[in-house]
């Protein structure tokens, strides 16, 4: 009966939050690349097409994944450092904390982020890092009027010519 119960309870989510809450668990314990849309969508005891009806693709699940998990350690880190608002290192002492609990936890795979970029060394992901990196160094040395501005439209170019990107146009 519990099994029944939980299934009806699991039911009452709306579809788009079952299936993110199934992809989370399932690309963390698994893996990214060896999951597929098809367990997905059953682990979140829907279909394919509903799944691409709220996802346009794997890629896009995969995405708001990742926007989630940072969502969520956000909301973590600002739970744990509430309580020692104006001490900024009675705050760092207890994400800390926090982060050696997590350390301890049975089911630890890492750090999901970590885990998915590892999944997906692309060429272009390390090239905007570094952009990124350098954008920020340049607009602290040379003030907000350097080539550091130009980053947005430096990284768009570089996404543009993306094997990826090119094979879609």
């Amino acid at each position: 009966m519990r099994s029944l119960e939980r299934a009806e309870t699991k039911l009452a989510v709306p579809p788009r939050q079952r299936i993110l809450d199934a992809a989370c668990d399932l690309f963390y314990s698994r893996g990214i690349r060896a999951v597929s849309v098809d367990e997905i969508a059953a682990a979140a005891q829907t279909n394919k097409m509903t799944l691409y009806r709220h996802f346009e693709s794997k890629d896009r699940l995969v995405a708001e994944y990742l926007r989630s998990l940072n969502a969520a350690a956000i909301a973590r880190d600002e739970e744990a450092i509430r309580p020692y608002a104006g001490d900024a290192y009675a705050q760092l002492r207890a994400v800390v904390a926090r982060v050696g609990e997590d350390l301890c936890k049975g089911d630890l795979r890492g750090c999901p982020v970590a885990n998915a970029a590892v999944e997906f060394p692309e060429r272009v992901a390390e090239q905007l890092f570094l952009l990124f990196e350098g954008a920020c160094v340049n607009v602290q040395s040379q003030g907000r009027c350097g080539p550091g501005v130009r980053f947005t439209q430096m990284a768009h170019a570089l996404m543009d010519s993306h094997p990826r990107h090119a094979a879609k146009n």
